[in-house]
């Protein structure tokens, strides 16, 4: 039989690490008046609520001031909003856990990369398209917006923009939405710049020809 033998004063070392919390990587990027949904997550399940406190370097973004990690989770999600043209760094950080930051990049957003966007248009063929814009953020990243965000559109001697079988001079994306759509119209032969605008977005400006 194995002999075994006691040994009062053995000592064994036993490693207790903090863990970590977690944010959305290095770093995400936003349009001014833009939102995403990121997570917040611990490194393990939960037994109880833990409140997770996010701070911010500057105002170029928002979030909650606080977000709760459920029992039996480990991860709860936080809404991230571009407020103004800027780099925000934001820190997360709750009782028993090392703190973690993230960085939050905010710039005029873009609409320059628009669904069937016509070059051409033909007066005796289509002389309309159907176009649907999307709210970018600098990245090309499709965002859903906060609020309601209306675009300007400036057409030209030769096109005109149609939503409801009449011209229009502005379209409005709606809030929590992340497109609009309206038809782009040729109205005589030439060629010229049309333009959709707004002053947290960079103005895009394309030609369009319309043939006879």
């Amino acid at each position: 039989l194995p002999i075994y033998r006691y040994t009062p004063d053995a000592t064994q070392d036993v490693a207790v690490n903090t863990p970590t919390l977690s944010l959305w990587g290095s770093s995400v990027t936003l349009g001014v008046g833009q939102y995403v949904d990121q997570n917040v997550r611990a490194a393990d399940y939960q037994s109880s609520p833990l409140t997770v406190s996010l701070t911010h370097f500057n105002g170029a973004s928002s979030t909650p001031s606080s977000v709760t990690i459920p029992t039996s989770s480990y991860y709860t999600a936080v809404r991230v909003t571009g407020a103004t043209v800027g780099t925000d760094t934001v820190t997360a950080s709750a009782t028993g856990e090392n703190s973690v930051k993230s960085a939050v990049i905010v710039d005029l957003g873009r609409v320059d990369q628009n669904s069937n966007w016509p070059s051409t248009l033909s007066l005796a063929g289509t002389d309309s398209v159907l176009v649907t814009i999307y709210t970018r953020d600098q990245a090309s990243n499709v965002r859903f917006v906060s609020a309601a965000t209306t675009f300007t559109l400036t057409g030209s001697a030769n096109v005109s923009f149609v939503s409801g079988g009449a011209t229009i001079s502005s379209v409005t994306v709606a809030a929590g939405a992340q497109s609009a759509q309206f038809y782009v119209k040729g109205t005589s032969q030439g060629t010229s710049s049309v333009s959709i605008s707004n002053a947290n977005y960079t103005t895009y400006a394309p030609t369009i020809v319309v043939t006879p």
